[in-house]
């Protein structure tokens, strides 16, 4: 549910039937007993409120979509991070003039104008999110001294630009810096995401991540074509690899994605087809945020993912996902909490269908 407040305030409220952050899906019959439900709950995954009222910029708070331009190497789009953001866009009109307003035979309907030439949109998003809020705020009892227990933060810092050179052909851009604050109750330990369960593989200890998605859109005749990379740097690699008992390894600090996509998913009939490969490195990216469906939430893993989408009507949607992952350095583990019980993952291969109804 999502509606206007007053003119200038916006809310939102979404049901969930998953308790994971990184999903919102049950499994049948995985409750104790035939026809339980335990696990079939209704939490709630997003509950938030905005302000609008200066133009161009968007405050949030709360339990909110994620506001930055990403892709799911680094965010899982099932995540809605909670604390506050702030977001702002400016459009620069570079060369071309104005169309001039185009009317129906009637004159009742008035079509927008058009502006020919090239435009800028430059945009900034930033977000300070609650990731672990520890209660109380210091060790007590017989806990080890020397290790603070403090609120964890993760703050987001993004500025991009996307070129608009014809209503067609555009390119995007989006730094963007993450860097944690704090240290939590649950992921004050140095992350390790060695081989075995009982090794570390949610700690956040040196994590400063540069990332970088892009995107080039363009039409091949009428099909609507899209090519996106992202690409990220743990640049505190060396420390977290020092931390986990590995400082040979302060070298895997890389991500990278690189795909593409056909077609366009907006009305009755719509298709895409789209598919992209990747390589994550030990070190790289925040375990606990990463995708959950390709290659089950794990880092040091590479391999390819295809998804086929189509419109049954305005509001339904049917696809097909395929991915085929590996371990990509054979000697550390596969770092992350997926769903697989198995550390490292030698090799994982997905098959999913999804039908979505949206109203």
């Amino acid at each position: 549910m999502r509606g206007k407040l007053t003119d200038d305030w916006f809310f939102g409220l979404r049901l969930e039937s998953g308790v994971s952050a990184r999903s919102t899906n049950v499994t049948f019959g995985d409750d104790a007993g035939p026809f339980g439900k335990a696990s079939d709950g209704a939490f709630i995954g997003q509950a938030y409120l905005g302000y609008k009222g200066i133009d161009g910029l968007t405050l949030t708070a709360g339990k909110m979509p994620n506001p930055f331009v990403t892709t799911s190497m680094v965010w899982d789009s099932d995540i809605n991070p909670e604390g506050l953001s702030q977001q702002y866009k400016y459009t620069f009109k570079l060369a071309g003039r104005e169309a001039s307003e185009s009317y129906s035979k009637d004159v009742k309907a008035i079509a927008p104008a058009k502006a020919d030439g090239m435009t800028i949109d430059l945009f900034a998003n930033f977000g300070q999110f609650v990731y672990d809020d520890a209660n109380p705020d210091r060790r007590i009892g017989n806990a080890t001294p020397e290790i603070p227990e403090t609120d964890a933060y993760l703050l987001g810092w993004q500025v991009g630009a996307r070129f608009n050179f014809t209503k067609d052909l555009y390119f995007q851009l989006a730094p963007t810096i993450y860097n944690y604050t704090g240290a939590g109750d649950a992921f004050f330990r140095p992350y390790d995401g060695g081989p075995g369960l009982a090794s570390n593989q949610t700690g956040i200890r040196d994590l400063l991540i540069f990332n970088m998605p892009a995107e080039l859109g363009f039409k091949a005749g009428k099909i609507p074509m899209r090519v996106f990379s992202d690409f990220a740097v743990n640049l505190d690699a060396e420390d977290r690899a020092r931390a986990a008992g590995r400082p040979d390894k302060g070298d895997q600090r890389y991500a990278y994605q690189i795909g593409a996509a056909a077609g366009r998913i907006k009305q009755k009939h719509d298709w895409q087809v789209s598919a992209f490969w990747q390589h994550t490195e030990q070190f790289s990216l925040d375990p606990n945020l990463v995708d959950s469906d390709i290659f089950d939430s794990r880092v040091n893993m590479e391999g390819f993912a295809v998804q086929g989408q189509y419109t049954v009507s305005d509001a339904v949607t049917f696809s097909l996902t395929y991915a085929y992952g590996n371990q990509a350095d054979k000697s550390l583990g596969t770092g992350g909490t997926g769903d697989i019980g198995y550390n490292p993952l030698r090799d994982y291969q997905l098959f999913q269908a999804d039908l979505s109804w949206k109203f």
